[in-house]
């Protein structure tokens, strides 16, 4: 102890040397049951309030990630995947970025509406994959 008070008087610092400040870390006061801050039912926030605000992930086109992890137009906001925390969309965003990489995926903040979905503008129509126009000139079988 007394090697901490001589470099505590030399102007170097130890862990023993130093003295607790008021209200910090461990300190009684803030331990002592009267200071406390006594919570009543009025001090709660329902979900309904807490959760005004929910992250969606956007695609480079304007798509809206979906629940079953593909990508819509955004006009059907019941299905599109949503959470309250940033690190989790960001995190989804990274696992789709490894998978694709032309992908460039942003979390994006949105309120909710009245229907607690998403409030997003919805993006450009996401064109059918089942057409498949073949080039004119190409050769196709059973056509000749």
């Amino acid at each position: 102890m007394r090697r901490g008070l001589a470099l505590a008087r030399s102007g170097y610092t130890t862990t023993h040397a130093r003295k607790p400040q008021p209200g910090g870390c461990g300190s009684p006061a803030l331990e002592s049951p009267h200071r406390r801050a006594k919570m009543g039912p009025s001090d709660f926030v329902s979900v309904e309030q807490a959760m005004t605000n929910v992250f969606v992930i956007q695609n480079q086109h304007g798509h809206y990630l979906g629940k079953q992890q593909q990508w819509l137009d955004g006009r059907d906001r019941k299905l599109l995947y949503r959470t309250e925390h940033h690190d989790e969309a960001i995190n989804t965003v990274f696992e789709l970025s490894s998978k694709d990489i032309w992908l460039r995926a942003n979390a994006l903040a949105c309120p909710l509406d009245e229907h607690r979905q998403p409030d997003v503008e919805p993006g450009p129509a996401i064109p059918d994959d089942t057409e498949v126009d073949s080039p004119e000139g190409a050769i196709v079988e059973g056509e000749n």
